[in-house]
């Protein structure tokens, strides 16, 4: 099935709101310093509270009068991306940390993936007093934690987590290759503080597609004792009836995926919808150009039972409203909206905003409500909108990245507003049974007041906590550079000349692949020069969208390109094309084309990999970081199938 897009675009103001006529924004509560400055990313539910995950720590909100949701109190414990999750009885929050630190300490400073001392991994905290949540324990993980699933243990005695990481490079000590791996994280109910690392299974001995290094996220139903992942290159499933021993049972792959970012079973685990976060999550994907059928969601059948089930691929969904140059706009996270008899999902489109889609049948599935805000930005792309969008018992929660936390909800549906949650973490999916209404919530324990929410300071795991006003807090944090990743967006030299040479070398990219689709001959260089045509042409403009919020020059990847054209000993050291080799290239065609244009291609894509290392060791960005890494992936995917395609052309 191809997704029609509609032309137009959405005006520049992020408070000009396009809502459809069965969805209401019932309230938008703006960021809180000292969290204001940082990222706000994924969200968990336990009863009246939700649990919102942000770059630098969490806040807990009392959603018991969904209209007027208050702060309950902050935590102020850096590290991004602060995926989060909680324990079905609320007493233990789980907190991921991607971005290397000098210690465990909440007041730990910025280190780098070179730094062999560095520390990435889950933080645990106890929340049993909502008000003073204290810091108990902190469990390292191979290359960090960039999501992680709460699974259940069947005997009630431990939580189990599965940690998700990727780019491993060798100039990384803590983040070795091949690492097509997942840590699993015991933790011990009575005593979080002895939590451990007790295995990490390696989920494709024989390697798994180009560029799947371990799993982005991973998505549990324990009822059913099943796993979907989303794995890079690889969609996949696993039984996990032996929780600490998961097992592949199936493994896809699409074409027009460029990144497996996250999966979604629906109520009766006969489908997943896997979601492609091309461009990082930092593009403008929803438009004509990039097309409906990348930067969507996948639905597929579960088909067969056991371990002989398979993944049938039935059709994709996108969102149908195109969105400005300047909205960063792909598929992300959701959940789904119980309704009787069918399949609809709730789902967050960064600046592309809300989406809630029926897949009852999986090959057409059909939007039946959006939210969407104008852009941040009408001068340059920026970075924001929708993280993630979930439904928790009768509303939908959406965690702006910087907006804040938006309610609302939605009607005609077929919605089934019996069906209620005592937990949600949307990567734990329990089956629920419609038209059941489920008994009182669990009683509340403290009650949220915005203006009076204390912002919690711990430092080590098991030390005793500061608590202060959220004025206290700033005026702390903007003494302390520890505190916060205040100093990450203060860009430093390494991360602008990566973004400054980066441009004008994919533009030598964008310009071999431009053609490939009149002079090539083999199939597969024509199908993977269109990949690289999208997505380094959005990579270009989400690095001038960085220098631009930054108050940088931006930069002009056309003349810039030519200078360094100019500088020979410059082209050779970032593995690009000379003059003379990019016009051999443009006079060849057919067989000849095909085989100059991978000998070209490989080395450039090595000189983009050796560039991304140097600034994953050198810069301090918290963006350039996650960009970086997510080229290393992509990248080196494609130098491995330009490396099988040469052997044949």
């Amino acid at each position: 099935m191809t997704v029609t897009l509609l032309p137009g675009t959405v005006q520049a103001d992020p408070d000009d709101v396009d809502i459809s006529d069965n969805m209401s924004l019932l309230d938008n509560t703006p960021k809180r310093s000292p969290l204001d400055n940082g990222f706000n990313s994924d969200i968990a539910f336990w009863g009246d509270y939700a649990f919102q995950g942000n770059y630098d720590g969490f806040t807990i909100w009392d959603i018991s009068r969904p209209r007027n949701p208050q702060i309950v109190s902050q935590v102020l414990c850096p590290g991004g991306q602060g995926d989060i999750s909680v324990t079905n009885d609320g007493s233990l929050l789980f907190f991921s940390v991607d971005y290397a630190r000098t210690s465990t300490s909440c007041t730990s400073e910025p280190t780098n993936s070179g730094d062999p001392e560095g520390w990435e991994g889950v933080r645990i905290f106890d929340i049993s007093n909502l008000r003073n949540p204290d810091y108990v324990g902190a469990v390292a993980t191979e290359c960090g934690s960039h999501t992680h699933t709460y699974v259940p243990d069947p005997e009630g005695e431990s939580a189990y987590l599965y940690v998700s990481s990727y780019g491993p490079n060798d100039a990384f000590p803590n983040c070795q290759p091949p690492h097509d791996s997942i840590s699993i994280v015991d933790v011990p109910l009575d005593d979080p503080g002895s939590a451990s690392v007790i295995a990490e299974p390696v989920l494709f001995p024989g390697g798994g597609a180009p560029g799947t290094s371990g799993c982005h996220d991973i998505t549990v139903a324990p009822e059913r004792e099943l796993a979907a992942g989303a794995c890079m290159g690889n969609g996949i499933l696993m039984d996990i009836s032996d929780p600490v021993q998961p097992r592949v049972i199936e493994r896809v792959r699409d074409a027009n995926f460029a990144f497996w970012h996250s999966a979604t079973f629906n109520n009766y685990g006969t489908k997943v919808v896997f979601t492609d976060e091309l461009g990082g999550g930092g593009a403008a994907t929803c438009n004509e150009e990039v097309g409906p059928n990348r930067g969507a969601n996948a639905i597929f059948d579960i088909a067969g039972a056991g371990s002989s089930r398979e993944l049938v691929f039935r059709s994709y969904y996108k969102i149908p409203r195109n969105q400005t140059d300047n909205e960063n706009c792909v598929a992300h996270n959701g959940s789904l909206v119980p309704i009787n008899g069918g399949d609809m999902m709730v789902q967050a489109w960064y600046q592309g905003g809300v989406s809630v889609f029926d897949f009852t049948n999986s090959s057409e599935p059909e939007e039946v409500g959006y939210f969407d805000r104008g852009a941040l930005s009408d001068e340059f792309l920026t970075v924001g909108g929708s993280w993630s969008a979930y439904y928790y018992n009768g509303h939908i929660y959406s965690s702006d990245i910087e907006q804040g936390l938006d309610v609302l909800r939605i009607r005609g549906t077929r919605g089934d507003r019996r069906v209620t949650f005592d937990v949600l973490n949307a990567q734990t999916q329990y089956q629920y049974a419609e038209g059941r209404q489920r008994g009182r919530l669990p009683s509340m324990t403290a009650a949220g007041d915005t203006e009076e929410a204390p912002v919690v300071v711990p430092g080590m795991p098991g030390e005793s906590a500061t608590s202060m006003s959220a004025a206290g807090a700033e005026r702390l944090a903007s003494t302390d550079r520890s505190l916060g990743l205040a100093e990450t967006n203060e860009a430093n030299e390494a991360d602008q000349m990566f973004m400054h040479m980066m441009a004008p070398h994919h533009h030598q990219a964008v310009l071999m692949s431009r053609m490939a689709p009149s002079r090539a001959e083999n199939p597969q260089v024509k199908a993977l020069a269109a990949r690289i045509l999208v997505e380094q042409g959005l990579e270009i403009d989400a690095m001038q969208g960085w220098q631009a919020r930054n108050d940088l020059p931006v930069t002009n990847e056309k003349k810039a390109y030519r200078q360094i054209l100019g500088d020979p000993e410059m082209v050779e050291q970032m593995g690009m094309a000379t003059r003379q080799e990019m016009r051999a290239l443009r006079n060849a065609d057919g067989a000849e084309f095909d085989a100059m244009f991978l000998d070209l291609m490989i080395p450039h894509h090595e000189g983009a990999v050796d560039m991304a290392v140097d600034v994953s060791l050198e810069g301090t960005d918290f963006f350039v970081q996650q960009f970086a890494s997510d080229l290393l992936v992509t990248q080196e995917a494609q130098i491995w199938e330009m490396e099988q395609l040469r052997q044949a052309v």
